[in-house]
Formats: C-alpha cells, structure tokens, sequence
C-alpha cells in the first residue's frame, strides 16, 4: 500500500516557517548539504537542514522487492503546542537503482516520489518528476551521498533534496502577504507598502521577474525596490519590493497579487490588499433636524453666573469641537463671555458680546478639551443658555461613517429678503428657504452655513431653525423692537417638499418666534455635504486666538479697509466683534484677492459692542480683509479653528445657489 502523496501548509505552521528563515547574520550552510526544502508559490518556503535536531535522512533496500527507498524527514512546531512533520521519499522502480544525472518521472517504471505533510491535504507531489544530480555509493552499493531535485508542475511544487552532497541548493522566501492599511478615498496621496525576498539556500537566488496580477480596479503599482531581475541574493541576504496603492473609489477591499519569479522559474504568490476608508476627522454633524438641543439654562439650575465665573459644559465627549449657539439673558453691566477647551488658559478673547439687560445670542465654535468646555465670565452677573447644534469628530483612519459632512464654501448668496417683494414674516410664521446647487451637489447637502439677519421687528423676539415644518423653540437669533441684528447658523438641511422632487432641493426652515411680523434676510456662504465628496474642507479647532483689535492700532472710519493674515488654512472660523460704532454700520468680511460682497457678516448700532461669528475664505498669502460700511468703529477678531482640504486634495470651485421661492406659512 502506497503512502499518501500529498503536500500542504496550514494554520500555524506558516508561522513555524517564517521563524526557520535566516537572517543576514547567520553563517551560510557548510559543504557537504544535507537538507529539505519543500517551496509552492502560496505557502512559505520550509528549510529544514542538518543543523536542526528534527531533521532525518534515512536509506534502505528492502530485500524482497530490491527498491531503493530514500527518506528526508522533519518535525516542525506550528506555533499552537503542536507541530507538523515533512517528509519526502523518493523511490526507485522496482530491480532498479538510482543513477545519477537521470530524471525520473514519477509512477513511469514504478519509480515515483511523494512529499507529505501529515495530516494535511494539498499538493499531489506524486503528479511531478525528480532529477538525480549527483550519487556515490559505498562498496555494497548503498547511498553515502545524493542531490534530488523535484518538480510538480500541477501545483508548481519545487524541492532540493540533499544527503552528504557537495551540490549547491537554492531557496528562497517572500513577506506572506502585503496588507497596505487604509487610505482615504477622497485623499490623492498613494499608500506604500514593502515585501522583501529573503534567500535562504547556499547557492545565490537570482531574481527572474517581478509582476502584478488580479487587479481589477487598477489600484496597485510596483514602484521600485532593490529587487529587480538579474539581481542575485546569497544566503541570508534580502531584496525589497515596493507596492503602492492609489486612491479608491469605496470603502471596500482590494485586492492583487504580486508575483515574484526567480531565474530558475520558481515563484511567490503574494497577496495584496488595501481598504479604503472615510475619515471623520474634521467633518461636521449636526445634532438633528430640529435646530439644536438645549444643554444649559442657568435660570432653571446653577443660576447666573458672577464676576470671574466659570461653568463646566460637556455635552459631547471625544469630540474635536463644538458648535454652540450661547444667548445671555438678565446681564447686569456691559460684559462678555469667553468660550474655550478645559485644559486651556483662560485666553484674550471673547466668545459674546452684550449690553446690560439685553438678551443677545451668537454662534461658537470651540475646541473641545478633556472635559468639555469652560464658559468665563468676564463681569456683573449674567445668565447663560446653551444649545448643542452640532459638533466637528475627531474620527480616525479607520472610520467608515460618512454622515459628517466637510465643508464646501462660496461667495455669499442672498436667497431671501421679505424686504423686496415678499411680505414680512408673521408671528409664529415660518419660511421655507430652499437652494439649488445642481443636480450633481444637491443630494449630497446636510446643512446650510448661513447668515441671518432680522430688520424692522415691531416686537421682542427670536428665531427658531431646522429642517423641519415644526422646528424646535429653542432660539437662534434673538431681536428687540426697531433694531437690526445678523447671527451666523449652521442649519441642518431636508429636501423641499414643494419643490419637483427630481431636484431634492436642500431646505431650511426659519420660524419668527415673536408677536408682530419681521423682515428677515438669509445669505448663504456654504453648505455641507454628506462625506461623499472629493476635496471638501476638514475643520481643525484651535484655542481662541485674537488676529486683529484696532483699537491698538487704528479705528475704521467710512469704507475702511483692513487686511488681516490669518493660519495657512483655506478658511478660517471667526469671531468678528464690532466696537462703539459712532452711526448705523455693518461689518463686511471676505477673502483678500476676491470681490467684496454685498452681504454684511455683523450689524451694528451707535455705541454698541455686539459680536456674530462667521466661516471667512483666504486669499493671497492666507489673508482676509475687513471693512467697515458708515462712520467709525473699531474691530476685534477672533480665530477659533482652521478649514482645510485633506493631503493631497484641491477644493473643487463651489458655484453659488440659485435661490428658490419661498413659501411662508
């Protein structure tokens, strides 16, 4: 009965392999060779030479059928408290003895050759050929010495087989498999990755060719290495080959493989892969469709806050930042709050300012610290109310969720003023604004950064916003009777229902929260996509660092103009407040190069410091300008945080939207 003819690798045995590979510090093999080399190209080549304990040979000649019996034997650890044996066992026809320089086919005259793995199925080694290179005998006619080589061409099996020969052997072994990691799919910058050929036989392996196959989505390359045909490897040496993975399309995995030859024909199979991700870090979320979530109200726990105090927010742990809107109500002097990362020094600048006894709200955005958000007090007492719009992740290399959304800005876009043509908005009104940017963009906008802006109210007020019919009460912009105020929003965005819903037109909802009608005016600088997009912005927070206060330089008198350099970023998150304006003004701010807008970032009353943040771009040398409309006033910004593309990535131009009617109910 024939023993089993079959050859494989499995579970923790490639490990066990891998550790038997030499390094470049171990002496090469000594003359004569005595050893087993078992190499396919998708397992790890196996060694096993007379330096090792588990190594066998054995010969025999059975008497009753005179064939010659030839046996290599090993025992290998697989790593998991077991171990595998190899074997391989060349065997003569029958009345016949090996010669040497002869190849043998296995199973033509009953000469045949088996290599095992106990236990395993794989390779049937019994398919191939050997080829006796040399052979001495003794004066009996036994075997003191022999070199085989074998070869199965079914399953590209390759061994040197060597008892006390003086004939070289090649083998060689390859880096298993080469995972690239991750990489963005929006990023352009190419991930790298490396597989080195280790030579392990005591004659030079020589590379035959290098190659790439099984890539259909076109995503890997070779991209050098000092591995490259004709190069030849002595024991213990090494070669690399360098692999590079451009961007992918999805978050799926992909896949190749590499194939390395030598010159003998003998080859690796090594699979490649690489996964593409979308990262989070940087992208907003906003809290829901409902405009925010109220997180404090001192008037209903801690109550105001005196002179030099502090409060302690933290509403969403482990992110980047937030996005807040703060309204103060009951101020007893003229003061200001200062909104920054616990963690932090109290910094020189302020998140909101406000008259005694006025309520006023503005949009922050600030760097999250350890433990949240501290909210400093300058003077009097005050209290303070908090809503949650959103947040910036931190998000890693890893996170597939693709629901932020990166920032996408334009030149500022009035898609709605009831003072032209429209009828104000009534008490307990709500308008409907819709945008249309396209078919390509529409789908993908999940918020509005905008600007609001509320003129001629005949009462107290504030406006409520969100993506639904029925927004949340929760304020975004509080008024009083005659004034004219503007607060920066970012507003989670639906499809318009009254809209063809081929074009699933992006839409906010804006209700006036008062007992008397309001003119109201929205321009939008931006909007945010799903995560989806190529080269949209990813914001960074920073502590809150003052650019620009005029009061130590000099007051901008009518049509000033101020130049302002800010953080290499493609936009920056800033405070603008206005100072003691000795007329009705605004404050206008763009990117330095473009064309000033029409639209005011900040409105202002004679004598007032009132505050309204805003997302500015940057122009030429990372610089914004500043101006101011009527008489004189002095200007104080604040930078919160940085915008930017991810590595390698251009920001597409953002066309403007073109405004839809709007619907008031």
């Amino acid at each position: 009965m024939r023993i089993s003819r079959t050859w494989s690798v499995i579970g923790g045995v490639i490990a066990a392999v891998v550790a038997l590979l030499p390094s470049g510090a171990q002496a090469a093999p000594p003359t004569p060779y005595s050893v087993m080399t078992i190499q396919v190209p998708t397992q790890p080549t196996v060694v096993i030479d007379s330096t090792s304990s588990a190594f066998q040979f054995t010969y025999q000649v059975p008497r009753t059928i005179d064939r010659e019996v030839l046996v290599w034997f090993g025992n290998v650890s697989n790593g998991a408290g077991g171990s595998t044996n190899y074997a391989a066992r060349i065997y003569s026809a029958v009345g016949q003895r090996l010669t040497a320089d002869t190849t043998y086919t296995s199973g033509s005259g009953n000469s045949w050759i088996a290599i095992v793995a106990t236990g395993a199925p794989g390779c049937q080694s019994g398919d191939g050929s050997f080829t006796v290179h040399d052979l001495t005998r003794d004066g009996q006619n036994a075997i003191t010495s022999i070199a085989v080589t074998v070869q199965n061409p079914s399953c590209d099996l390759h061994s040197e087989l060597r008892f006390n020969s003086p004939t070289p052997y090649t083998a060689w072994d390859v880096t298993p498999k080469a995972d690239l990691g991750t990489i963005n799919v929006h990023a352009s910058t190419p991930v790298n990755g490396t597989v080195t050929v280790t030579a392990s036989g005591s004659d030079p392996t020589a590379i035959g060719s290098i190659g790439l196959s099984n890539d259909t989505s076109g995503t890997f390359s070779v991209i050098g290495g000092t591995c490259a045909p004709g190069v030849a490897l002595d024991y213990g040496h090494t070669c690399t080959v360098r692999l590079s993975a451009k961007s992918v399309p999805t978050v799926d995995t992909y896949t190749a493989t590499l194939t390395v030859v030598d010159a003998a024909g003998r080859s690796r199979a090594i699979p490649v892969s690489v996964k593409g991700t979308i990262t989070s870090a940087g992208n907003f979320y906003p809290i829901g469709p409902d405009g925010g979530q109220r997180i404090l109200d001192t008037r209903n726990t801690s109550g105001p806050l005196g002179p030099g105090g502090t409060l302690t927010i933290n509403p969403k742990p482990g992110a980047a930042a937030l996005v807040l809107n703060v309204t103060v109500v009951n101020a007893s002097v003229d003061d200001f709050l200062t909104l920054y990362p616990t963690g932090a020094s109290t910094p020189n600048a302020s998140s909101i300012n406000f008259p005694k006894g006025v309520v006023e709200a503005n949009s922050v955005t600030v760097a999250n610290g350890p433990s949240g958000v501290v909210i400093f007090n300058h003077a009097g007492t005050v209290d303070v109310i908090v809503d949650l719009v959103g947040y910036y992740a931190t998000g890693g290399a890893d996170d597939t969720n693709s629901s932020g959304g990166q920032y996408f800005p334009h030149a500022p876009t009035r898609v709605l003023d009831t003072r032209t043509g429209s009828k104000q908005l009534g008490t307990n009104q709500s308008a409907r604004v819709a945008v249309d940017y396209g078919a390509a963009i529409n789908p993908h906008v999940r918020a509005l950064a905008v600007n609001l802006t509320v003129t001629n109210p005949k009462s107290s007020g504030f406006l409520a916003v969100g993506s639904n019919a029925s927004v949340t009460p929760t304020s975004t912009l509080n008024f009083t009777p005659g004034d004219t105020v503007a607060n920066f929003a970012i507003i989670s965005a639906g499809p318009d229902p009254d809209t063809d819903a081929r074009f699933n037109l992006p839409s906010i909802v804006i209700a006036n929260r008062s007992s008397a009608g309001i003119d109201l005016i929205v321009d939008v600088i931006g909007y945010y996509d799903d995560g989806t997009t190529l080269g949209g912005l990813h914001y960074t927070p920073t502590v809150p660092t003052r650019l620009l206060d005029t009061r130590t330089t000099q007051a901008l008198g009518a049509g000033g103009q101020v130049t302002v350099t800010g953080p290499t970023a493609k936009a920056l998150a800033l405070n603008v407040t206005g100072v003691q304006p000795t007329v009705n003004t605004y404050l206008t701010v763009w990117p330095n190069g473009g064309t000033r807008p029409t639209a005011s970032t900040l409105n202002l009353r004679p004598g007032e410091i009132r505050s309204n943040a805003t997302i500015a771009g940057l122009g030429t040398g990372n610089t914004f300008n500043l101006a101011n409309f009527a008489g004189t006033t002095n200007a104080v910004v604040d930078v919160d945080g940085t915008f930017d593309t991810l590595s390698g990535q251009t920001l597409p131009p953002v066309p403007a939207p073109l405004p839809v009617p709007t619907p008031i109910n």
